[in-house]
């Protein structure tokens, strides 16, 4: 206790601002009015002022509506400006109630002569969270669903983007570290103009965790339209991005950065000329990896992004290895490389799905350009299109090792799956246990025919639930199931996971159901799963998802009750299933993550549908 009075004094004598409840004394101002030398009274302030200054277990309000003391004491006393709140907080999280919050000072706390400077700013030790209806007593309480809480860099003309924030949000003069939380907001508007400056929404250097955003409307003439991350190992999960912008990577971009990126959905983001500004290397539409950056990308879908050079959705360019697993990839577009274009050092492609991507030159769904070794493990490649060379997979100087992969159905000028150019680059590739259209036939090569091991391969038709409705799982009666094979000889560089441990093969598929269960199956869908009879036996489809709002579940088998719930668990649909088709309509509740939950007299099945408005 005497060392906080102590300080609290030096603070004091020092001219340091120290906040009392809604007072900003200095001690300059003390000394004039002969508080200099009495101790008691000052130890008295700082009685006063112990409860108010922010400690980490203390709760800060924001409510733009309140009508109380403004002093962010509890809801019915919040305060009104989320600005004031974040610049004057050290440690602790901040509850923010729905409506529309704009920047008021820059990221050092003042009034810059360029008002686009205004942004939010993330510090150490503070944690933002949003979609309060301002009545909540815990955090669980709040659905961010429905209390939708604005951050918007929308600061003049609604019409025009030249004077909107460089930044909604920014890091600020301090580190950040595991408590600089961003998690139940929608963060729109921002849009940097300045050539070499990214991240529309967000631009940080550090570690943060960002969780149930929307990021939407953002615009940078550089990198990362939503999100630049620079040589942070940040955690971006759970999360909306749709309708963003940039040169590179309209929703993200890392740069030296080994993020989590895990669980979001990216929709309808753009790399393209923004506002009659033009680039040369627009890449990766949603997502862009520089290099000395090792992520891992998993459990996202991604669809309908473009790029107008390459990676309509993904463009990873790391000279590190970067592990890609258990992602949807549904059509995105680009020059080259539809859905992911890749160039540089070890990546794994594990469990993925890519269909019906297009590409206007060569690779539909993948295009290689110099990549020393792709581990391409049980991944289902299917109904892409190039313009010209690949209709699955283009290499330019690659080494890939292709396992347990559907490559069917992929379309091009050259009616080849995959084209190898071996002529660049001393690389060797293998195929193995994998599905290929016209077996060896389907395969185009430009090099010496040495560089290819190609064997214990199938050609035959894959036999899907339902390609048209984007149902890649395979029917009971499929030969790719039980196919594959789990050798540990077969991987030729395993993945470290996280414990150190080597990873050969997934351990679950992209449904995240045990991967291997006999033998392991052709794809990136395991047959057979569960002790019940498993979604693919039933029939039972979901579809379209993501969805606008109005669905169908195609019921042929023995589910007989559906609910809905929303992120916190809150049932907001009970529906009785009949056999066969069943229409639900989610288009009141705001865009998010919901969850199905089907009920069968053999047990229970789980699944979530991507409502996007």
């Amino acid at each position: 206790m005497l060392r906080f009075w102590s300080t609290f004094l030096k603070r004091l004598r020092s001219g340091e601002k120290v906040r009392i409840n809604r007072m900003e004394l200095k001690c300059q101002k003390l000394f004039k009015r002969n508080y200099k030398n009495d101790f008691m009274k000052l130890s008295l302030l700082a009685l006063i002022g112990l409860f108010s200054i922010t400690s980490y277990s203390q709760i800060i309000f924001v409510n733009k509506d309140a009508v109380g003391l403004d002093d962010g004491t509890n809801w019915e006393n919040a305060y009104k400006s989320l600005d004031f709140a974040t610049k004057n907080t050290i440690t602790g999280e901040i509850w923010v109630a729905l409506g529309t919050y704009y920047p008021e000072t820059d990221r050092m706390g003042e009034i810059p002569s360029n008002s686009r400077r205004k942004s939010f700013v993330l510090k150490p030790n503070v944690s933002l969270y949003g979609g309060f209806n301002g009545t909540e007593t815990s955090r669980e309480q709040r659905n961010y669903n429905q209390n939708i809480t604005i951050l918007s860099g929308e600061l003049g003309n609604p019409n025009s983007l030249l004077d909107n924030s460089f930044h909604v949000i920014e890091q600020g003069t301090s580190q950040t570290n595991a408590e600089t939380i961003i998690d139940g907001f929608t963060i729109r508007d921002g849009y940097t103009a300045i050539n070499g400056y990214g991240g529309g929404g967000l631009d940080i250097y550090d570690f943060f965790i960002m969780r149930n955003c929307i990021l939407e409307n953002n615009y940078s003439l550089s990198d990362g339209g939503a999100i630049r991350s620079s040589y942070s190992n940040a955690i971006i999960e759970d999360n909306i991005f749709r309708n963003n912008h940039a040169f590179q990577g309209g929703a993200i971009a890392l740069i030296g950065s080994d993020a989590l990126i895990k669980n979001n959905v990216f929709y309808n983001n753009v790399c393209d000329d923004i506002n009659g500004n033009s680039s040369t290397s627009n890449a990766g539409g949603a997502l862009h990896v520089t290099a000395y950056s090792s992520p891992i990308i998993t459990d996202n879908i991604f669809q309908g992004n473009y790029a107008k050079v390459q990676g309509g959705a993904v463009d990873l360019e790391s000279n590190y290895s970067v592990v890609f697993q258990n992602n949807i990839l549904f059509e995105n577009s680009s020059e080259d490389g539809g859905a992911l274009y890749i160039d540089g050092g070890g990546k794994y492609l594990f469990n993925n799905v890519f269909a019906k991507n297009t590409a206007s030159h060569d690779g539909g769904a993948i295009y290689l350009d110099y990549v020393n070794t792709l581990e391409c493990i049980n991944n289902t490649i299917v109904d892409n299109t190039a313009d010209h060379y690949g209709g699955g997979i283009m290499t330019s100087g690659a080494g890939i090792n292709m396992v347990n992969t559907i490559l069917y159905g992929n379309t091009s000028f050259d009616n080849y799956q995959i084209v190898f150019y071996f002529q660049i680059g001393g690389f060797y590739s293998k195929i193995r246990f994998s599905d290929i259209e016209n077996g060896i036939d389907g395969i185009g090569r430009n090099g010496p025919e040495d560089r290819l091991l190609y064997e214990d391969n199938f050609d035959i038709e894959p036999e899907f639930v339902d390609s048209n409705d984007n149902n890649y799982r395979l029917e009971p009666n499929s030969l790719l199931i039980n196919n594959g094979t789990f050798s540990n000889e077969i991987i030729q560089t395993p993945w470290q996971g996280t414990q150190g441990e080597e990873i050969n093969f997934p351990l679950i598929d992209v449904d995240g159901n045990p991967r291997i269960i006999n033998t392991i199956d052709l794809g990136a869908y395991e047959y057979g799963v569960l002790d019940i009879s498993n979604f693919e036996n039933e029939r039972l489809i979901v579809y379209p998802n993501p969805t606008n709002g109005l669905f169908s579940i195609k019921n042929i088998g023995n589910f007989n009750n559906v609910t809905v719930h929303d992120v916190l668990g809150k049932k907001i649909i009970d529906l009785n299933l009949k056999t066969g088709i069943n229409k639900l309509d989610l288009s009141i509740f705001a865009s998010g993550i919901y969850h199905l939950k089907f009920i069968s007299p053999m047990g229970n099945l789980n699944k979530k549908i991507i409502l996007l408005h």
